[in-house]
């Protein structure tokens, strides 16, 4: 805690001296009648017997009049007379009288005329206490009781006008003082170098001249003047007690400096002072003090109240502390019991009701037992399918390896495999009767079986591509019998052609444990119903798949899952009831009634009613009790705490319990709890985040093991954008070498990344998926953006666009950083790096790469938060900036364009893509294509400063959103050689650097003899390094793998199911590493001459980029 950190309780802001920030202001003109009026009606006796030449009759109208007079005249001297007459009789607190008519003063006839009366009064003093006249042109060796402990409250508010006044006015009266000086009594010269910051560098002469005695009451205001430490200004605190301005402006300078000696006066002096200055401090020391100060006198009940109301949960954690440890008074004890009790009450009240009354912890309602049906049929339900022409083409592309693409290559692997099966006996297959099928499965699986295990797998391998290139009879047949073994490798490709006559060996490939759900989405079939639910309870990489399953085929999975949900007790019952709520938050409750209504038995449907009827809040796991613990690691005492959205009330320790216990297993229901739901609503999104991320680093300090991975896997119910960035950041660590971080465990943030899945998740998600070291990584997060796409309706494109964050930039792609009196713009590079400008009376300053120091003239919040937000913004853009301009790369060298909407919303006006798209030439395509098949432009533009789109002469075009032409990428084999040069002197001109080469590209075509080829031998017998070869996925090619599971080609699907190969040898095993390879032929199986120019280009550019040898 920082002495900046506090905020003033308010008996201590009403005690600060005026003219301190924060005090109360001095009056104004308006306020002048009530000043004087109050000065008049102050006259008396003894003012008129000092002041009075002749008697007058006390309260009489000549009286007023005399004194009014004198009011008008100025008469310094006779003004300092009446402000020292009325504080003569206000000796023992404030002199109002005094301080009105010095308000007054200031405000009628100015600051100098005020200051020169208060000099004349500081020249008089009371020869004693007492009826008797002022003793005027007192000696300066004043005596010791006229030596009071702060200055005097007339001086006291004259310094709240001092501190407004100009410099030239507060000089020239400095100078008055320093001539009068000599003659003042000492405590007056006191007074004054304590009031005026001009005037303390006498303090410590001060200091030197003053008596013991007199030093007694006015010392800590002297040394406090003098800048002393705080030690010598405070001493023992037993002058401290009753100095509230004082311990004010102690506790804004050293803050919790001064709580040592707060601590110890409370516990042996009774102060209201010093209660209300603990009052200020938010801790449990500070604040169990307090109570017991109170305890021991009621007057320090106030200061405890405002904690009371200011910070509950502390308030009543101390009172507990203290009536617990006992030691009180037994009046004192019984005074703090209602003021305990009111709290726990209110506290109770704003908790949401799970924290304060976990279901878990009272027994349920009673309920008749759940209704067993037992023996209930599967009602039949026909297969269905439901994808698209280009969904289903891209998992056919994506899942089919190239190494057997030609049948014959298949039959000779599979003749290696069965020696008597040659490849004329397995062509001949589909022409045989079945026994000769059935007889070719068995004795595949019988070799199979009797393979060594590291065999096993490349069996496996072969039997899938085989099962593709045989006659599609037979690879059908085959593959349900054998293509889904244990060891098959994912065959989504094949799923995907065969669709729901693949059934049999997609539940094969399912109960061996298979990953086939990601596919299996598109069949509907009510055999699949029990796997989606186990999906849903036990494989958090599966729920999003299994989710959406569950809408598209509701009848499916009502018909294939309520005969388990109405079954005996058991997994199976637990996991089928909890996919049919889920079902039903899915919306789809009227299908499960449906289906319900067609059985024969009328229980039926009143069960699915009393199912879907069941309390939300009692939807946890039968293992979760009110005496549940959670694991050793659980240490919540140092951890942030979540606060209330309402008021900023922390929750208290008796909450954390039952809000770990739901974090415990809501990471394991795949539709969440409900009662977090509540928890999430009630607190503050970041406090929530960061005591969720306290318990992840505790998990993970403990060991990070798989028993308490929920405390990982959590971060995703409640976690936020920053979470998102923090996960981001520990899969890099997780994933340097020898960090220990293995792919469960970064699978484990991969979850949380995607339950999370706000923009910033994905684009965390996203970077992982192309950067990341471990292989297994990129392609689950991969997996997860494919999910996250589909779960939104997207293709992979689509989604990739949307990924682009906003960085919280203005629509012009700027953002404004606030240091106060200085403000500074934020701008890109070609590479969207950020760098800053400052603005200086409007215009553009010097580039920065970082954000400014702050200086001792900016405002220090301010600057403070802009440092932080260009911090946060650094780290974003630092995450995105490799991804963007690669995917627009991309986009120009496989021709895909966007409407013309989505390029506007996406890219053109998109706050940090913007800054790309003005670096580069776009075009307007319509599908034409050229005499060399290159896709024609209507016309091509880029987009200025101001967001225009411009072509090669400069002139604005304009597009309706709703065109149908698209918007792509220019490559320079659409650009005539004058569009080129003039786009690239237009760059120059404004000096725009392009993210890539574009303009300036290298263009490759095929030579006349290769145009009829179908295999390229340019590049055979180089020799490439593993690195680029690897690296090459990153340009858009995928990794094929051959006998053996090497990595021995890359390649690229084309459209109409065409696939451009680069083979190599020996083949590569380790991601990132691996022996130097030879580069055979690029392959196409079609003539080279057929192929799109700009797809030929990029491929010879990209593999010349191997820099093989």
């Amino acid at each position: 805690m920082t002495a900046s950190s506090f905020s003033l309780p308010p008996e201590l802001q009403n005690a600060l001296p005026p003219g301190e920030p924060g005090a109360k202001p001095p009056p104004k003109a308006a306020s002048l009648p009530t000043l004087r009026k109050r000065v008049l009606d102050k006259g008396d006796e003894y003012l008129i017997e000092a002041l009075l030449p002749e008697p007058f009759e006390v309260r009489s109208p000549a009286t007023r009049a005399w004194l009014e007079a004198a009011m008008d005249a100025a008469d310094t001297r006779l003004l300092g007379l009446m402000i020292a007459r009325f504080r003569e009789q206000a000796y023992t607190g404030r002199d109002e009288p005094a301080e009105a008519l010095v308000h007054w003063l200031v405000l009628q006839h100015g600051l100098d005329t005020a200051f020169d009366a208060l000099l004349h009064a500081a020249r008089w003093r009371r020869e004693r206490i007492g009826h008797k006249p002022l003793r005027q042109d007192a000696p300066p060796d004043d005596g010791a009781h006229s030596f009071w402990g702060q200055p005097a409250s007339s001086l006291w508010q004259f310094r709240g006008h001092w501190m407004e006044a100009d410099a030239a006015t507060r000089a020239a009266c400095i100078e008055r003082l320093r001539a009068l000086d000599p003659q003042l009594p000492l405590a007056a010269r006191a007074r004054f170098a304590i009031a005026l910051p001009e005037w303390r560098p006498l303090a410590r002469q001060l200091l030197d001249q003053a008596t013991p005695e007199q030093l007694e009451r006015c010392g800590p205001w002297l040394r406090w003047a003098a800048g002393l430490p705080l030690a010598e200004v405070a001493g023992d605190g037993a002058r401290l007690l009753d100095q509230p301005s004082l311990l004010a402006l102690l506790l804004r300078e050293h803050g919790e400096a001064l709580l040592p000696l707060l601590l110890d006066l409370g516990a042996r002096q009774r102060s209201v002072a010093v209660a209300w200055t603990l009052a200020a401090f938010d801790t449990p020391e500070a604040t169990e003090a307090l109570a017991r100060m109170t305890a021991a006198d009621a007057a320090c009940a106030k200061a405890l109240g405002w904690v009371a109301g200011e910070r509950p949960e502390r308030c009543f954690l101390a009172l507990a502390k203290a009536l617990e440890d006992g030691g009180l008074p037994k009046a004192g004890a019984a005074r703090l019991v209602p003021q305990l009790k009111t709290l726990a009450g209110m506290l109770g009240e704003r908790l949401p009701a799970v924290l304060a009354d976990p279901p878990w912890a009272r027994r349920a309602a009673d309920a008749p037992p759940p209704l067993v049906l037992a023996g209930l049929p599967v009602l039949d339900v026909p297969p269905e399918e439901d994808w698209g022409d280009e969904v289903r083409q891209d998992w056919i592309d994506r899942d089919t390896p190239y190494v057997y693409r030609q049948p014959m290559e298949a039959e000779r692997a599979i003749g290696e495999r069965l020696r008597e099966w040659t490849p004329e006996r397995v062509a001949a297959l589909h022409t045989q009767p079945p026994q000769e099928l059935e007889r070719f499965i068995a004795d595949w699986q019988r070799v199979h079986d009797d393979a060594a295990p590291d065999r096993r797998q490349y069996g496996a391998f072969i039997a899938v591509q085989a099962a593709w290139f045989l006659p599609p009879a037979t690879g059908l047949a085959f593959w349900n019998a054998v293509g889904s073994g244990k060891e098959a490798p994912r065959a989504g490709g094949f799923v995907a052609r065969f669709g729901s006559a693949a059934l049999p060996g997609l539940l094969q490939a399912l109960t061996n444990d298979g990953d086939e759900y990601f596919v299996a989405r598109f069949i509907g079939a009510t055999q699949l119903a029990p796997f989606m639910a186990q999906a849903l309870a036990r494989r958090p990489t599966r729920r999003a798949h299994a989710r959406q399953w569950l809408v598209r085929f509701a009848s499916h999975a009502a018909a294939g899952l309520l005969p388990a949900a109405l079954g005996p007790e058991g997994e199976a019952r637990q996991q089928a009831r909890a996919a049919l709520r889920a079902m039903a938050a899915l919306e789809q409750a009227e299908a499960l009634r449906a289906i319900a209504r067609r059985h024969d038995d009328p229980a039926v449907a009143t069960a699915v009613d009393a199912l879907l009827a069941e309390d939300p809040l009692r939807d946890f796991p039968s293992r979760i009790h009110a005496r549940s613990k959670l694991p050793t690691f659980w240490q919540p005492a140092g951890w942030r705490k979540p606060r209330l959205r309402d008021d900023g009330l922390a929750l208290p320790d008796e909450a954390l319990q039952p809000l770990g216990l739901m974090l415990s297993f809501a990471a394991d229901l795949p539709q969440g709890y409900a009662s977090l739901d509540a928890v999430r609503a009630a607190c503050e999104p970041q406090s929530l985040a960061d005591f969720a991320w306290d318990v992840c680093e505790s998990w993970e300090a403990a060991g990070a093991g798989a028993p308490g991975n929920w405390a990982l896997r959590a971060l995703g119910l409640v976690g936020t954008d920053d979470t998102a960035r923090r996960l981001g950041a520990l899969v890099r660590r997780w994933s340097a070498p020898g960090a220990g971080g293995t792919a469960t465990r970064i699978g484990w943030v991969l979850e949380a990344l995607a339950r999370l899945g706000s923009d910033v998740a994905l684009m965390q998600l996203d970077a992982i998926a192309r950067k990341n070291r471990i292989a297994t990584a990129r392609h689950a997060a991969a997996e997860k953006l494919a999910q996250a796409a589909a779960e939104r309706g997207l293709s992979g494109d689509e989604l990739e666009d949307r990924l682009a964050p906003d960085l919280g930039l203005d629509e012009r792609g700027s953002l404004l950083l606030d240091f106060g009196p200085r403000r500074f713009h934020v701008g890109f590079d070609e590479a969207l790096v950020p760098f800053v400008r400052e603005s200086v009376e409007g215009r553009p300053g010097a580039r920065l790469a970082t954000a400014p120091r702050p200086r001792a003239s900016d405002d220090a919040e301010r600057a403070a938060a802009a440092a932080e937000r260009f911090k946060a913004l650094k780290q974003d853009a630092a995450t995105v900036a490799a991804q963007q301009p690669l995917r627009l790369e991309r986009a120009m060298a496989t021709g895909r364009g966007w409407p013309v909407g989505d390029f506007r919303r996406f890219i053109a006006e998109h706050p940090l893509m913007r800054h790309l798209a003005e670096r580069l030439v776009w075009g307007v395509a319509d599908g034409g294509r050229d005499a060399r098949h290159v896709t024609l432009l209507r016309a091509a533009f880029r987009v200025s400063a101001e967001g225009e789109w411009v072509d090669a002469d400069e002139t604005p075009q304009a597009l309706d959103d709703g065109a149908a032409a698209r918007i792509v990428v220019a490559h320079p084999l659409q650009l005539s050689a004058a569009q080129i040069a003039a786009f690239a002197q237009q760059f120059a001109d404004y000096e725009l650097i392009q993210p890539f080469e574009q303009l300036h590209r290298a263009v490759h075509a095929p030579r006349e003899d290769e145009r009829a080829l179908t295999a390229l031998a340019r590049w055979s017998g180089r020799i490439a390094r593993p690195g680029p070869l690897w690296a090459l996925e990153s340009r858009g090619w995928l990794r094929g793998r051959g006998g053996g599971g090497a990595y021995d080609h890359a390649w690229r699907a084309l459209p109409g199911g065409r696939t451009l190969a680069l083979r190599f040898g020996p083949g590569l095993y380790n991601a990132g590493a691996g022996e130097d390879q030879t580069l055979e032929v690029l392959h196409l199986g079609h003539p080279f001459g057929e192929l799109d120019p700009i797809v030929f280009s990029e491929a010879v550019r990209d593999i010349d980029a191997l820099g093989a040898r």
